[in-house]
């Protein structure tokens, strides 16, 4: 890994190709040897912007962001690859498709776009970016970092199913705080490394409000709802307009009570389900967890039959190169990409981002036994 990053950076140095853009992945490093700028000048991990580590030059596990290369075919790593080709999508937006404005939700903002496969989103130029942050200290820090999204407007509210006031548990972990109390008891009755973060340190009364409320008259192509334990309640105050105005919704969800009295995964399933999405994707998440899949990211995607022009069908792209779902991009080109995009724009994608099957009418060839 250190050999692969010298890699990286060195050729970064020598100019041999132009930097895209950063990602995310989880290594271990020192930082003392990666302490590194992007292009901009940003600092190139977030979490050094307001975490001073009590040893310098320890090893430790954190998130930190690759440069991306134009072609990584020399490094020993394959999922460079596919981060590459995301990156190519987004300066194909840029620069082909510039009039298109994609817009993007980001309710529960803490950290800005560091996960769920956002962080791509940094790079898109012809972005609307709004955040809920209910944090007010949080919200500013968000604004005043571009690093972290560049935002349009982060709004200092907490989002539920209904009007009113609730009592929001601040947790030992700043971003397990929820409006619902944290169910301590099911970590520790089984041993679980993470209870600590869960342990509310304080109580505050906040102010709430729904989605129809916030955004009256407005919808957002992509929405990103993490909100511990609410998510299902935040959905529950969306309005019809909201719903039929989206593209697409990234969530975090458990399939056990991490709060208690939330709604869980197959509640969460059933509504959009019902809603016309399709699930795209589903991320585990058990780093900190031991191992375990108690929790999990979920990709919703409208059903492409919702597709009706090519703006539409870019934006569905967008979402499934993201989620790193390449062949949901070949189908999307293959259904209806030669309706609104034409036959030349479908074989430039396929080339582009080394797609498979995206010829008209293809269809899987059938096999006698599996």
């Amino acid at each position: 890994m250190k050999k692969l990053l010298e890699n990286i950076f060195s050729i970064k140095k020598e100019g041999k190709y132009r930097v895209l853009r950063i990602c995310w992945i989880s290594i271990k490093f020192k930082r003392k040897n990666y302490d590194y700028l992007d292009e901009n000048g940003c600092f190139m991990h977030t979490h050094f912007l307001k975490h001073n580590h009590p040893n310098e030059f320890a090893s430790f596990q954190y998130e930190m962001p690759y440069v991306m290369i134009r072609n990584p075919g020399d490094l020993p790593n394959p999922q460079i690859t596919e981060f590459v080709d995301i990156c190519r999508f987004i300066d194909y937006l840029n620069t082909r498709h510039a009039d298109v404005t994609f817009s993007v939700l980001d309710v529960g903002a803490r950290n800005g776009l560091i996960s769920d496969g956002l962080n791509y989103l940094i790079n898109l130029k012809n972005k609307y970016l709004v955040g809920i942050e209910p944090d007010v200290a949080e919200a500013s820090r968000i604004l005043e970092n571009p690093c972290m999204g560049q935002y349009n407007e982060i709004l200092p509210i907490a989002l539920y199913s209904q009007e009113g006031e609730a009592i929001l548990n601040v947790t030992q972990t700043p971003g397990c705080s929820s409006i619902l109390a944290p169910n301590v008891e099911l970590f520790e009755s089984n041993g679980i490394a993470v209870a600590d973060w869960f342990k509310v340190k304080e109580t505050l009364k906040v102010k709430t409000t729904t989605l129809e409320k916030a955004f009256p008259s407005s919808g957002f192509d992509i929405v990103k709802i993490d909100t511990q334990g609410v998510e299902y309640d935040v959905l529950s105050g969306a309005s019809d307009l909201f719903f039929a105005q989206n593209i697409a919704i990234s969530l975090e969800t458990q399939f056990y009570e991490f709060y208690k009295g939330q709604k869980l995964i197959g509640d969460i399933f059933d509504f959009l389900t019902k809603k016309g999405y399709w699930l795209l994707k589903i991320d585990p998440n058990n780093e900190s967890r031991d191992g375990l899949d108690w929790e999990c990211d979920l990709k919703f995607i409208k059903a492409p039959t919702t597709i009706d022009n090519a703006e539409m069908l870019l934006k569905h792209c967008l979402f499934a190169m993201m989620c790193h779902r390449k062949s949901y991009v070949a189908f999307l080109l293959r259904n209806y990409g030669y309706n609104y995009l034409g036959g030349n724009e479908v074989a430039y994608l396929t080339k582009l981002l080394n797609l498979k099957y995206t010829d008209e009418g293809y269809k899987l060839p059938v096999i006698d036994s599996i």
